[in-house]
């Protein structure tokens, strides 16, 4: 009777939690059902987290399905459609390969991923809450009070502005009631299956939070050890042996797991972000920042601009920071969640610990998830020590509960709601997605094109990783574990179309770059208008339709009438070395000529030849903004004497004609630019530039943005048939711009064919790019250097005409392979780096463990 009485409670209180749970969510998100908008943000969540799920259940129904019609057991691990090609497991695992809850994608039609996609935020949610009570109830705490603690660990701030826009953000949350439930165990001295299961899946969901959580394990535990064992603190041998069981069992996961974290270690460290440069100051925020962080405690929103730029999205729960205090009255009690508290409280008063808690990269506090466990969990304590030991009536308490319902559910509908900071306003409409992210203009594309090897650029600066939905290869990639050589090439020819680090929206329409690259059609629609078709594209589609909002518009596809393809052939190469020598506006005609080989003994060819034309200098460019100011004294720009340019109001502009070569690509060229915002919320600006030919937009970073962007750039504003254009420039936000160089450069177009003709000495037959392998027939009539322009990586194998041959990164971030004269067959394989030595400790340690947890003792 007394265990029936016990598990009706324990129901009681999971169905009590769950009714208040909806209620709570139906509020906070009240804005979103009255307007009718999904869960899907328009930046990331629309460019990355989406696409990312949709993916999974589309992978894996196909790979189920082709396993069960040919009875072998394949794994696609390469795919052209990510980014400019790239790993299926290491590119995806951060957003969803690797997310136990995401599997549910494989039951979901593709079209319908949408409803799971806003399901799946609400579900995080409520499982953090419900992983919090049993931690509690692990603990020996149960009662309203751990049901108002869950609610307030559920919907802190860190819960309200990331659930929608990160939803992977939350697992953490989810996982951390049951490592800490899994490290109290082996602090008693008993093997925890929990812990090594919660490990394992920590791990695989994702690295970058496991590390967060690690070190907050760590602290955790060394505080619980002395405050379960006071008596026992001088006993060194039983603190040494606690501290090998618990390290033991960790190390098992994190082994356990190895056959998707190895993968993913070794792709991660071959990103750029491992190489940014350090914060300018990691001892002190800006001013504002500590203005604004007491009432952020309370409240956070994304006005709170100072906050925002951090990450620093606290908005805990009042009654728990309040309980954190009181704690201290109690003494010689609850050490661990006073040090751990007080601990962290620290850490948000220094930019130094939001670096290293974000695996020094940049700073960011998007650890706050941690301190909204702490001070709910200091909630429950101090409820019981001091309320529910007095004569506290259940109308009492109820009003407690009823307050903190009301308080969380106000802020999140604050933070929504079109009467706050209207979020609601930055999200798809309900039901839309799927049609707003394939219904473009590639569309048009034929089918049959898919396995000829091109790639396709969209001119829309907004999109990002449109290629996975649609199936195409694309020259847009935005993902956060991206080899650095991709963000090397747009940065070493300063294209303009990459944002941040891990965002490349395309190649600003060069014809140079999209030639190399192999891009064969460029897409267009009316309603974006002004954007830049390359040189050498021949108009062959247009086709007018209904966009999915209703709006009428008009795709147009253009041809490469210069396409060479994925393969194309170098008789000459220069090291890289040397050809970072030239200025960055030349690099693209180096390229044109001469094959760029990450290790190369021969100095610069002197066959190498330089067209490009400098039709205005610094001087001159600064020239015309001082004339066009003296004629629009109310332009909103100044420029001093150090021709740094002041900018007084948003969408400064100014209009300047320059005259050069015909026939030319025209850019206007920044080098070291650099940007101080006027208002210190501004984190970057755009820079745009544009003619009658085109149009071309530059993100310029200003020194407290936490991503790294590009700091020279070539703007391109299409193709002038005329030796005289008229420019405009754009400065779209107010503040101090400043230039190391600025120049006008007139690229002429006169010998493209001819460096077409020259990378295109090759008869190519049977081009096949099937799953992990990419294979042609290939003749030269001379010694050549082949190049492919598919990303490099350690995972590629190359074998021509049988025989193993070395591959060497070409291009920045592409691959190469020699070629003697004569006919041959190419054959290049994929396996992911890692994977198989992964699968290996995984399965040897999966041994171990059935061992080591059926033995009876330690």
């Amino acid at each position: 009777m007394k265990h029936y009485i016990k598990s009706n409670k324990s129901y009681s209180n999971f169905a009590i939690y769950t009714i208040i749970f909806c209620l709570v969510i139906i509020f906070i998100y009240f804005p979103f059902i009255h307007q009718q908008h999904s869960f899907v943000w328009e930046i990331d969540g629309s460019k990355q987290h989406y696409p990312a799920l949709a993916y999974l259940g589309i992978y894996i129904r196909e790979t189920i399905s082709n396993f069960l019609h040919t009875g072998h057991l394949s794994l696609k691990m390469w795919d052209m459609t990510l980014g400019y090609g790239g790993d299926i497991l290491t590119t995806l695992n951060y957003y969803s390969f690797g997310d136990p809850l995401d599997l549910l994608s494989i039951l979901v039609p593709y079209r319908y991923t949408e409803y799971l996609y806003s399901f799946l935020v609400i579900f995080r949610i409520y499982l953090s809450g419900l992983n919090f009570s049993y931690y509690c109830k692990t603990h020996g705490h149960e009662g309203m009070h751990v049901l108002i603690g869950s609610i307030m660990y559920s919907f802190c701030g860190y819960t309200i502005i990331f659930a929608t826009r990160h939803p992977f953000f939350i697992n953490p949350m989810i996982y951390l009631p049951l490592l800490l439930v899994g490290i109290d165990q082996m602090l008693e001295n008993k093997k925890s299956v929990l812990f090594h299961i919660m490990v394992i899946i920590s791990l695989i969901s994702n690295f970058y939070f496991f590390y967060m959580l690690t070190l907050f394990m760590f602290l955790y535990a060394l505080l619980r050890f002395f405050e379960l064992h006071p008596k026992d603190q001088r006993d060194f041998r039983l603190f040494f042996k606690s501290f090998f069981h618990c390290t033991i069992q960790f190390i098992l996961g994190i082994l356990n797991s190895a056959v998707i974290f190895l993968p993913v270690l070794i792709s991660f460290f071959n990103t750029e972000r491992l190489d940014q440069p350090l914060p300018d100051n990691l001892f002190l925020y800006h001013p504002d920042y500590y203005k604004s962080l007491i009432p952020s405690l309370f409240f956070s929103t994304l006005r709170n601009t100072s906050q925002y730029i951090n990450t620093s999205y606290l908005g805990y729960s009042a009654l728990a920071i309040i309980s954190f205090v009181l704690l201290f009255k109690i003494r010689k009690k609850f050490l661990t969640f006073k040090v751990v508290g007080l601990t962290l409280f620290i850490f948000l008063l220094f930019p130094f610990a939001g670096f290293a808690l974000n695996g020094f990269s940049y700073i960011s506090n998007r650890w706050t998830f941690l301190l909204s466990f702490v001070l709910s969990y200091c909630f429950v304590l101090v409820f019981e020590s001091f309320i529910a030991h007095t004569n506290f009536s259940v109308y009492a308490k109820l009003a407690i509960l009823v307050f903190v319902i009301v308080e969380v559910s106000i802020k999140g509908f604050y933070n929504n709601s079109p009467l706050g900071d209207n979020q609601v306003s930055v999200y798809y409409d309900l039901g839309t997605a799927n049609n707003r992210l394939t219904d473009n203009s590639i569309n048009s594309l034929h089918k049959r094109e898919l396995t000829s090897g091109f790639r396709v650029d969209v001119l829309d600066r907004e999109s990002r990783n449109y290629g996975i939905l649609n199936r195409l290869p694309t020259v847009s990639s935005y993902f956060s574990i991206t080899s650095k050589y991709s963000s090397l090439f747009s940065r070493y020819l300063g294209n303009a179309g990459e944002t941040v680090t891990v965002s490349i929206g395309n190649f600003d329409s060069r014809s140079g770059l999209n030639l190399l690259t192999g891009v064969k059609y460029v897409t267009e629609t009316s309603t974006h208008g002004n954007h830049s078709v390359p040189f050498g594209y021949k108009k062959i589609k247009s086709k007018s339709r209904t966009l999915y909002n209703g709006e009428k518009t008009i795709d147009t596809i253009h041809k490469n009438t210069n396409y060479i393809g994925l393969f194309s052939v170098y008789d000459n190469s220069i090291s890289e070395n040397n050809f970072l020598e030239y200025s960055t506006y030349q690099r693209e005609q180096v390229m044109l000529q001469s094959c760029i080989l990450e290790k190369q003994n021969k100095k610069t060819n002197k066959d190498v030849s330089i067209d490009t034309q400098v039709s205005q200098n610094k001087n001159d460019f600064f020239k015309q903004i001082k004339t066009y100011i003296s004629k629009n004294p109310k332009c909103g720009i100044k420029v001093d004497k150090n021709n740094k340019i002041y900018v007084s109001k948003e969408n400064c502009t100014f209009t300047f004609r320059t005259k050069g070569a015909k026939n030319s690509e025209i850019y206007l060229y920044f080098e070291d630019s650099d940007f101080i915002p006027k208002n210190y919320s501004i984190s970057s600006t755009n820079i745009i530039a544009f003619s009658s030919n085109g149009k071309s937009i530059y993100e310029c970073k200003a020194k407290n943005s936490s991503t790294l962007g590009i700091d020279t750039a070539l703007l391109n504003t299409g193709y002038s048939k005329s030796d005289s254009v008229k420019i405009s420039v754009i400065f779209t936000n107010p503040g101090a711009y400043s230039f190391k160089d600025v120049k006008v450069i007139h690229q002429p177009t006169h010998k493209y064919s001819h460096y077409v003709n020259k990378l295109k000495e090759r008869k190519i037959s049977n081009l096949q790019i099937d799953n992990n392998n990419i294979s042609a027939e290939i003749c030269v009539e001379k010694n050549k250097l082949l190049n492919v322009a598919v990303p490099y990586s350690p995972g590629w194998s190359c074998m021509i005409d049988g025989k193993e041959t070395k591959i060497t990164r070409s291009n920045i971030m592409f691959m190469s392979v020699p070629l003697t004269k004569g006919s041959h067959t190419v054959i290049f394989t994929y396996r992911t780096p890692g994977l198989k030595t992964g699968l290996c400790i995984s399965l040897v340690t999966s041994l171990y463990c059935l061992y080591f947890f059926r033995r009876k003792h330690l």
